[in-house]
């Protein structure tokens, strides 16, 4: 679900850790090894409410993703206006090919570029490890 942060920065943050739980505490996320993605550029969006139009937006739009205990979430700007998406693991789906990562949630299609292959390759083993435990 993409949801603007702007509106109401309080209901929005509390409806992100109710769809996707609550972010990991430091001590938790060395236990776990779960210190989220490292930076990926936004190239488009498909199919949104906010009418966010990242191919003829002259600015890059850097997203790091949080993988929680339900759900993924990313936050991004766009125009000023800070954006979030949250979504639970059995809505998510994945492709990644030639730098490039696609991520299609419940309700819109995300295209990421790769800026580091490494670090995607772990990102990628991690969200699949929280995934196949929900």
């Amino acid at each position: 679900m993409l949801l603007n942060v702007n509106s109401d920065p309080s209901e929005t943050f509390k409806l992100v850790n109710e769809i996707c739980g609550k972010p990991f505490s430091w001590l938790k996320r060395i236990k776990t090894n779960n210190f989220g993605s490292s930076k990926y550029l936004l190239n488009s969006i498909n199919k949104n409410k906010f009418n966010i139009d990242i191919e003829n937006y002259n600015n890059t739009v850097g997203v790091n993703f949080d993988l929680r205990e339900k759900g993924i979430v990313f936050f991004f700007r766009y125009n000023n206006n800070e954006f979030v998406e949250a979504c639970i693991y059995p809505k998510i789906t994945i492709q990644s090919n030639d730098n490039v990562f696609v991520i299609q949630t419940d309700k819109n299609l995300y295209k990421f570029g790769v800026l580091n292959t490494q670090n995607h390759l772990k990102f990628v083993k991690n969200f699949f490890k929280y995934k196949n435990t929900k």
